[in-house]
């Protein structure tokens, strides 16, 4: 009886540390402070499963999908700081998303704070800085 409870402490032990280095290794592809010199680098397509969010050059969004929200239809966006995106409609703030490079790519992330930010939007760089 003491060898399988051994055997279960030293599998559980295992498994606790298979995860976390999961985790460690999954935090360790996020940049959480990524180097964004202009807002031009935040425009175009952003998508999170059927979704796109739409960042247009002239401070319009266009959000459509079932995964928008609150963002649904158009509205106005403006980078806030060095880090987050103000979403705004007929001057009511919608929503201050953060966002983080993850993989080399820009995602956005929303939550409360730091600790339960949830990865959103994914940006398609290849058609950053629209001129619509």
């Amino acid at each position: 009886m003491a060898i399988s409870s051994r055997l279960k402490l030293i599998c559980g032990g295992a498994i606790v540390a298979m995860l976390a280095s999961w985790m460690l290794a999954d935090l360790s592809e996020t940049d959480w402070n990524p180097l964004v010199r202009t807002s031009e680098e935040l425009e175009g397509n952003w998508r999170e499963g059927d979704s796109i969010l739409s960042l247009k050059s002239n401070g319009e969004y266009v959000c459509s999908g079932k995964e928008c929200g609150s963002l649904a239809g158009a509205g106005t966006w403006q980078r806030s700081g060095d880090f987050y995106v103000d979403f705004s409609k007929s001057g009511q703030l919608l929503a201050n998303w953060r966002f983080v490079r993850r993989n080399n790519v820009l995602v956005f992330a929303e939550g409360p704070d730091l600790e339960s930010l949830s990865l959103r939007y994914v940006h398609d760089a290849s058609n950053a800085g629209t001129k619509r």
